[in-house]
C-alpha cells in the first residue's frame, strides 16, 4: 500500500514537471515566483482611472525585467487581466519550484492623506523574507514619497492569506505604497514603459520596482546561491514590452509557460 502510494506520487510529479518543461538544476539562477494580486473580475483598489489589478501587473513586469538583469529568474501567475483564485496562484508557484514568492499589490483606504508600507507573511520562516522586503521598500520609498514626514512604517503583519498560506516556499505579500493617498496616485498614472527611471519622483512605479528588486536581493544574497552573485542596486531594466502587446517573462520563456 506504501510503495503503490509513492509510485503513484512519483508519476504525479513528473507529469507535473514534464506539464512545465525541465526542471531547474543546481546550475539555475534563483527562481522568484511574482504574483500580480487582483485581476480579472477582482480589479482590487479603484481610484479614478487607476486600477490595483493594472499597476500590480505593470509593477510585476518591471521587476521581471529588473530581476532578470541581474541573473534572477521570475514567473509571473498571470500576464494579463485575468482572474486568479489564491489557489491558482499558489499551485503554479508551487508547480514552478520557486525559491521564494512575492505577492505584489497596492494599497488603499478611504483616507487620503494617509500613505505607508506594509508587508504580509504568515509562516515564521517567511519572516526574514518580509523583513528584507519591508527595510528595502522603507530605504527607498519613504524618503521619495510625496510627503515624507507622513509616509508610516506599518510594519509586518501575520495573516493566514491563502496565497502564502500554502506556498511551498518563502513569501510574504508587499503592500509599497497607497494608491488612495492624493499625492501617491498623481504619481502612479505613469506606466513603466511611459517613466522607468527611478530617480525620476514622478516614476514611482520605477521606484516601487527598485525597491521590491532590493528586498529581493538583500534576501537571496544571504541564501545559498551556486550561481549569480546578487547585489542590491547596479543597473536596470525595464520590459521590452508592455504586458498588452505580449511581453513573456524570461522565467516563462526558458520554462516554456508563453
Amino acid at each position: 500500500m506504501i510503495r503503490a502510494l509513492l509510485v503513484g506520487l512519483a508519476i504525479t510529479l513528473a507529469l507535473s514537471v514534464l506539464a512545465l518543461g525541465s526542471p531547474t538544476s543546481a546550475a539555475d539562477p534563483p527562481l522568484v515566483c511574482l504574483d500580480p494580486g487582483h485581476g480579472g473580475s477582482a480589479p482590487g483598489a479603484v481610484n479614478g482611472s487607476l486600477r490595483e489589478a493594472a499597476i500590480n501587473l505593470d509593477v510585476s513586469f518591471g521587476l521581471a525585467a529588473r530581476l532578470a538583469a541581474a541573473g534572477i529568474d521570475s514567473v509571473l501567475t498571470r500576464t494579463d487581466d485575468s482572474t486568479k483564485s489564491a489557489r491558482d496562484r499558489y499551485e503554479f508557484c508551487n508547480n514552478t519550484l520557486a525559491d521564494i514568492f512575492v505577492g505584489v499589490h497596492t494599497n488603499s483606504v478611504s483616507n487620503s492623506a494617509i500613505d505607508g508600507t506594509l508587508t504580509i507573511y504568515f509562516h515564521n520562516d517567511d519572516k526574514i523574507l518580509a523583513r528584507d522586503l519591508h527595510d528595502a521598500m522603507l530605504t527607498h520609498l519613504a524618503p521619495t514619497s510625496p510627503d515624507p514626514a507622513s509616509f508610516i512604517d506599518f510594519g509586518l503583519k501575520k495573516d493566514a492569506l491563502g496565497v502564502v498560506l500554502k506556498t511551498d516556499m518563502p513569501g510574504a505579500v508587499v503592500e509599497p505604497v497607497f494608491m488612495s493617498n492624493t499625492g501617491e496616485a498623481a504619481r502612479l498614472t505613469q506606466t513603466i514603459d511611459q517613466c522607468s527611471d527611478p530617480a525620476n519622483n514622478q516614476c514611482r512605479r520605477a521606484q516601487i520596482v527598485e525597491a521590491i528588486f532590493d528586498g529581493i536581493a538583500a534576501y537571496l544574497a544571504d541564501q545559498p546561491s551556486p550561481t549569480a552573485t546578487i547585489t542590491p542596486g547596479g543597473p536596470t531594466a525595464t520590459p521590452t514590452a508592455t504586458p498588452d502587446a505580449g511581453f513573456c517573462p524570461p522565467g516563462h520563456q526558458r520554462r516554456g509557460i508563453c
